[in-house]
C-alpha cells in the first residue's frame, strides 16, 4: 500500500492497468445493473419501457463521449503534469494505456446501443417487423439511430489486438466511424425528445466541442502549400519512406 501511494498517476494506470480496466468497465455497466435491478424489484417507475429506452441510448452516447475524450483527454493530463512537476506522465504517450482502454469503452457503447434496440423491438413494436419498416421510412430519429447501431457494429466487432494487427492502418481509418455514429446517436436523441426539453443539447454540446477538437487537430496536421511542394518533388523512395515513418 505504502508503494502506490508513492506512484504518479500515470505510473499507477501502466502497472495497474488491467484493475483500472476493469474497474472502469464495471463502472460503465454498473448503470444496466442497477436497471435490471430495479426491473426485478419493481422500481422503475410508471414507465418502465422509457426508463430502459432512455437509460440504454444515454449511456450510450456517454461512452461515446468518453472514448472521443481520450485523445484530448491524454494531451490535458500531461499538460496537468507539467504543471504540477510531476515525475512521470508529463509525455503524451505516457497515457498511451487509455488508448488500449478506449476499445473496451467503445464497447460497452455498442452494447447499451444494441440493448437500446432490443428494448424498442420488443416492447414497442412487439418484434413487428412491418411496423419497424415503417417506422424506418416514415420517422428520421429511427433512421439516425439506426445509422449510429449500424455504424457501431463493425467498430464493436474489431475492437481486438488480432484485428488491430491484421488491418493494420486501414483498422484506425475504419475507428473514425464513431464519429459518424456519435453524430448519428445526437441526431436520434434530439429528434425523438419532445421540443422544449433540453436535455439532449447537453449531449450534443460535450460531442459538437470534442468532435470539434478532432477536426482542428486534423487540420493542424495537414501541412502547408511549402510542404506540399517540396512532397510533390520527392522521388517514390522517399515517398514511401515518409508514409511509412510511425508518427
Amino acid at each position: 500500500m505504502n508503494a502506490l501511494v508513492h506512484l504518479h498517476p500515470a505510473e499507477l494506470l501502466r502497472r495497474h492497468y488491467r484493475e483500472c480496466w476493469w474497474l472502469t468497465c464495471a463502472a460503465l455497466l454498473a448503470p444496466a445493473a442497477i436497471l435490471i435491478g430495479n426491473t426485478v424489484a419493481g422500481k422503475l417507475g410508471p414507465n418502465p419501457l422509457e426508463t430502459w429506452e432512455r437509460g440504454t441510448g444515454r449511456w450510450s452516447l456517454i461512452c461515446l463521449a468518453l472514448s472521443l475524450a481520450i485523445t484530448p483527454g491524454r494531451r490535458a493530463l500531461a499538460g496537468v503534469m507539467v504543471i504540477c512537476r510531476s515525475p512521470s506522465g508529463k509525455r503524451v504517450t505516457d497515457w498511451n494505456p487509455l488508448v488500449r482502454m478506449r476499445r473496451a469503452i467503445g464497447v460497452i457503447a455498442f452494447i447499451y446501443a444494441f440493448a437500446h434496440l432490443g428494448v424498442y423491438l420488443e416492447f414497442d413494436l412487439a418484434w413487428d417487423l412491418d411496423g419497424a419498416w415503417r417506422a424506418l421510412r416514415e420517422k428520421p430519429f429511427i433512421v439516425a439511430g439506426t445509422v449510429a447501431l449500424l455504424t457501431l457494429v463493425p467498430l464493436a466487432i474489431t475492437s481486438n489486438n488480432w484485428s488491430v494487427r491484421t488491418l493494420g492502418g486501414s483498422w484506425k481509418r475504419l475507428h473514425r466511424l464513431a464519429y459518424l455514429a456519435a453524430v448519428a446517436g445526437c441526431l436520434h436523441f434530439v429528434w425523438m425528445t419532445k421540443p422544449g426539453i433540453t436535455t439532449p443539447y447537453c449531449y450534443v454540446t460535450v460531442i459538437a466541442v470534442l468532435l470539434a477538437y478532432r477536426l482542428y487537430v486534423a487540420v493542424r496536421r495537414r501541412p502547408g502549400p511549402d510542404v506540399a511542394q517540396r512532397g510533390a518533388t520527392t522521388d517514390s523512395s522517399d515517398a514511401l519512406a515518409i508514409t511509412n515513418s510511425p508518427t
